[in-house]
């Protein structure tokens, strides 16, 4: 709990709302004595978006084009986030489109991440090219229970189903995220035109 003068407070409102956002408290004081509370409200329904917004950027290295995929309709259903869009729910919010922001902010939508997208988190976060406030073991976890996101393991299944992939897709990462979206009927959530070209359901992230 941080105490803060009512002066400064109105200096410093849209860093305190930030800083709210992300799960700190604030008691605001008038000469020494505690007048209010102010603390983070969870909208019973919906999950909150960007808790850690200016704490790190999505590195270009994961912005693979600026070209659109194709989308289908956006009826219930289960949700695989990649790489880059899990990064952005967490600290750049802004770069969903509002369809895709409404989306994923609803309970209803049932939002999976890939043990292959906590590997690549891994590998390129000891390699220097993506930074987080935390290191990746503590980070994503409580990243992933903050945004009510399920674990989706790799199985055999999704393992040997990128033998059914063509060569059109060679990273690794997104030849795994696309077997598991074809094997388990999910909806692939990714800003990535690349995936179009498989027969698979996609959110545009950007929509």
């Amino acid at each position: 709990m941080r105490h803060i003068g009512i002066s400064e407070a109105k200096a410093r409102l849209s860093e305190i709302a930030l800083r709210i956002a992300t799960g700190e408290e604030y008691t605001i004081t008038n000469q020494g004595a505690p007048i209010m509370k102010l603390t983070r409200v969870d909208i019973p329904g919906r999950r909150h978006l960007g808790s850690d917004v200016g704490a790190f950027a999505v590195p270009d290295l994961l912005r693979r084009s600026d070209r659109m995929g194709s989308t289908s309709g956006v009826d219930s259903m289960k949700y695989l986030v990649d790489t880059r869009v899990f990064l952005w729910m967490q600290a750049e919010p802004d770069k969903l489109g509002p369809r895709t922001a409404e989306i994923l902010s609803q309970d209803s939508s049932e939002l999976y991440l890939s043990a292959a997208s906590a590997w690549e988190i891994a590998i390129k976060h000891r390699l220097g090219r993506v930074v987080l406030p935390h290191k990746p073991a503590r980070y994503v976890p409580q990243r992933m229970a903050a945004s009510r996101i399920l674990h989706l393991p790799i199985d055999a299944s999704h393992a040997l189903g990128v033998c059914e992939l063509d060569d059109h897709l060679s990273d690794p990462v997104d030849r795994l995220l696309v077997s598991q979206a074809r094997a388990d009927r999910m909806r692939l959530v990714t800003a990535d035109p690349i995936f179009g070209d498989y027969d698979i359901e996609e959110l545009d992230a950007r929509t």
